[in-house]
């Protein structure tokens, strides 16, 4: 069920300036339809680690690969592809504040931004999809993820 594959081709090349329906927002964009609405679910899934990686202190050094995570923002967009263009899905519903998910691979510079492939429980993405792409941060640095605290 991975999507790796078909997620990394084409990841080289020119590409079109973000719209601000790509970023987070106070309200979500039209996008694709798609099938029945799902519930979100933002708990943590049963497979979590024990430990944690620490945040990177430089934002754009590589996360290790299942590191656990969390959206820092409300409306964040999962895509298809680690870029902002045509061929890369916007999938939905945008993601909210508090949203885990598990780091697969990345990060990938694209489109102004570095790109990560995560891992979403079931359910949190309509369609069955588990794997998409999520951007770090904004442009200016402003964080949109980040690891998970250990307590």
């Amino acid at each position: 069920m991975f999507l790796v594959a078909g997620l990394l081709a084409g990841c080289v090349g020119a590409q079109p300036a973000a719209s601000s329906d790509d970023l987070p927002a106070s309200t979500p964009s039209p996008t694709r339809a798609t099938s029945a609405t799902q519930t979100l679910s933002t708990t943590l899934p049963p497979t979590i680690p024990p430990t944690v990686a620490p945040t990177p202190a430089n934002p754009h050094e590589a996360l290790p690969p299942s590191s656990w995570m969390i959206t820092l923002v409300d409306n964040l967009r999962a895509r298809s592809e680690p870029r902002i263009s045509d061929d890369s899905i916007k999938y939905e519903p945008l993601l909210p504040k508090g949203t885990t998910f598990e780091i697969v691979r990345g990060p990938i510079e694209a489109s102004g931004y570095s790109w990560y492939l995560v891992k979403l429980a079931p359910g949190v993405l309509r369609d069955g999809i588990t794997h998409a792409w999520l951007a770090e941060g904004d442009r200016d640095g402003t964080p949109w993820i980040k690891n998970i605290p250990i307590d």
